[in-house]
């Protein structure tokens, strides 16, 4: 009866990190070439590709930095950028869509939320060109934060703007009339004195209206707040009743265009010292709202960004390893079941022609 060749001794109790090293002796021609190979194709190709520079403009760190980001990812403020660069020729785009596209291949929006901060990084063949696209979305964040007004402080400077557009109005007509003939031939009979009281109750009256106003929208306003505005309201009246009551000439034939000229002074001179504080009050909350975003711009880079050839041959000649060394498992996985299957083949075929079997045929 056929028994299978025995297996030799030294193979079962061989160390399975001998095995490995045999295999890899093996194929060590491919571990070798396949690596250096990669990388040499790598470095070469690198130094055939376009040179990228990066350009970083950085929002320092603030509660809004989530609305920053969505302003620049909005497709609106996109289009924008790419309006005032040509950005469109730039990328060589056919369609709005791509152009967009190309746009959030070569710019990045970086929100660390951690520390709140956002970085704008652009990415082009040209330096200059790097900087400017990460300038361009600066300004337009600042444009488009202040149109939109997301922020507390710029519903509050909106506000203010809207005030002082309507007060500007008033003083305008207000100065019409003031500047007429028989106003102003009317309060000629006022002395100076009486004047600068006008003017300085008015001026009163208008910063009463400020705080007034301000106290409303929070909440209210005070009762010592509105008993002075009603206090400097009386001593207005009483003022023009005296000034038009006395006069500085002769002539008082007709007292009601007397007054009407002292009111139209006190009209114009509220208005005037409304509109001078409203203009100093609008001035500190813009510059308070671009306090709120600060920049520090991106500058022309110096040195490339990319590609780097060193880097791209290292990446080449690990990818090179590690597919070398999967090619070698493989083969020797593929050998070693080749080498199974013929030894169980020939075992077949020689349990075949051995002699017992012949005989167990021939008896039968």
């Amino acid at each position: 009866m056929y028994s299978p060749p025995p297996i030799k001794t030294e193979e079962i109790n061989r160390p399975p990190l001998l095995d490995a090293l045999i295999m890899l002796i093996r194929h060590k021609r491919a571990i070798i070439l396949t690596p250096v190979v990669l990388a040499v194709l790598a470095y070469g190709l690198s130094l055939l590709m376009t040179k990228q520079y990066t350009a970083t403009l950085r929002v320092a760190p603030s509660k809004n930095v989530q609305t920053y980001s969505w302003i620049l990812n909005n497709e609106l403020v996109l289009d924008q950028i790419a309006a005032e660069l040509g950005l469109a020729q730039h990328y060589s785009t056919a369609t709005q869509t791509a152009t967009r596209q190309a746009i959030s291949a070569h710019v990045k929006v970086t929100v660390n939320n951690k520390d709140a901060y956002l970085d704008i990084i652009a990415i082009d063949r040209d330096p200059a060109f790097a900087a400017k696209v990460a300038n361009t979305a600066g300004r337009a964040l600042e444009r488009n934060l202040y149109d939109m007004r997301l922020l507390d402080i710029s519903q509050s400077r909106y506000a203010l703007e809207l005030r002082y557009e309507a007060a500007q109005k008033d003083k305008v007509n207000a100065e019409k009339l003031l500047n007429s003939a028989q106003v102003q031939d009317q309060l000629k009979r006022i002395s100076p004195s009486d004047r600068y009281g006008i003017v300085a109750l008015a001026d009163i009256q208008a910063e009463a209206t400020l705080q007034a106003q301000g106290a409303t929208r929070q909440g209210g306003t005070s009762d010592l707040v509105q008993s002075q505005i009603v206090k400097m309201q009386d001593q207005l009246s009483s003022l023009q009743r005296l000034t038009a009551g006395k006069g500085n000439h002769r002539d008082l034939s007709d007292p009601g265009a007397l007054a009407a000229a002292v009111t139209t002074l006190q009209q114009y001179s509220y208005w005037n010292a409304l509109t001078e504080r409203l203009k100093s009050r609008l001035e500190f909350a813009q510059k308070e709202e671009r306090d709120q975003l600060k920049i520090t711009w991106a500058t022309q880079p110096d040195q490339r960004s990319g590609p780097r050839p060193l880097l791209l041959a290292i990446f080449a000649a690990a990818a090179g390893l590690v597919g070398a060394l999967v090619y070698a498992f493989i083969a020797e996985g593929i050998a070693s079941s080749r080498t199974r299957h013929s030894s169980t083949w020939q075992e077949v075929a020689q349990e075949w022609r051995s002699p017992n079997n012949k005989r167990r045929n021939a008896s039968s």
